[in-house]
C-alpha cells in the first residue's frame, strides 16, 4: 500500500479528480515554487503549519479519502504541476500535496453537501475551510475503519475482467458475448467503466470484436 503512495505514476487519476484540481492549476503551481507567498487565506493547511517551514514540514491530514483516489491526487499533481519525477522531495506528502487534498474535498462538498449546510451560502474561503476540518477530523484511524474490505475486492476484480490492457490481452478487447451475439435487452457489460481501465497500450483489430462464427450452433444445443 506505502507503494501506491510514494509513487504518483501507479495510478491514474480520474476524471471527477481532474475537474476538481485543474480550475486551481496556477495556485498549485506557485504552491509548489514558492510556499511562503502563498495567501494563507486560501490555503487552510499553510494557516496549520504556523511558523513550520512548508518546504519541510509533513503534514499527515489525509480525511478519509480512499488510497485510490489519494493515490490518484498524486498522479494529477505530478503529471500538472511537477511535471518531472525527480521533483517529488518538494511535495510529496508536504503542503502542495495537502493542499491539492484540500481542493478535491471541497470539490466533493460543494457536490454532495452535508445535510442541513447551504453549500449555496458558502464563499471560497469557508468551504476550504470546512473541506479542512473534515480533512482534520477525519484522520487515518478513522480511515481504516471505513474500508470496505469486500467492496474493494469486488472492485479489484471487476478491473482484473473488464480493464483493457497489454496485460489482458484479447481477452480484453470488449470479448464478452462474442461467441453467442448480444446479451439480454443488449445489456452492455462494458458500459459505465472507469477512463483509466482502458490503459490504450496495446493494438487492436476489427477481427477481435466480430462474434463467433460457432454461435448458430450453440443456441441450436441450448
Amino acid at each position: 500500500m506505502e507503494d501506491i503512495l510514494s509513487d504518483p505514476s501507479s495510478i491514474p487519476y480520474t476524471t471527477a479528480i481532474h475537474e476538481a484540481l485543474q480550475p486551481h492549476i496556477d495556485i498549485l503551481w506557485e504552491l509548489l515554487d514558492n510556499p511562503t507567498a502563498a495567501d494563507i487565506q486560501l490555503m487552510p493547511a499553510k494557516a496549520w503549519l504556523g511558523t513550520k517551514d512548508p518546504r519541510r514540514t509533513l503534514i499527515p491530514h489525509l480525511g478519509s479519502l480512499s488510497m485510490s483516489d489519494r493515490a490518484g491526487i498524486a498522479n494529477w499533481f505530478e503529471t500538472h504541476i511537477a511535471l518531472e519525477k525527480n521533483r517529488r522531495i518538494h511535495w510529496l506528502g508536504l503542503l502542495p500535496l495537502a493542499h491539492a487534498l484540500t481542493l478535491f474535498i471541497a470539490s466533493q462538498l460543494a457536490s454532495k453537501p452535508p445535510r442541513k449546510t447551504d453549500i449555496a451560502t458558502l464563499n471560497t474561503i469557508k468551504l476550504l475551510e470546512m473541506a479542512w476540518k473534515i480533512q482534520v477530523k477525519r484522520g487515518p484511524e478513522l480511515l481504516w475503519q471505513e474500508v470496505d474490505v469486500e467492496r474493494e475486492c469486488l472492485e479489484r476484480l471487476e478491473e482484473e475482467m473488464f480493464e483493457r490492457s497489454q496485460v489482458a490481452g484479447i481477452a480484453g478487447d470488449y470479448q464478452w458475448g462474442l461467441d453467442a451475439g448480444d446479451h439480454q435487452d443488449l445489456w452492455n457489460p462494458y458500459a459505465g467503466l472507469p477512463d483509466h481501465w482502458n490503459h490504450a497500450d496495446r493494438p487492436e483489430s476489427d477481427d477481435e470484436s466480430h462474434v463467433s462464427g460457432n454461435s448458430e450452433w450453440k443456441y441450436q444445443m441450448l
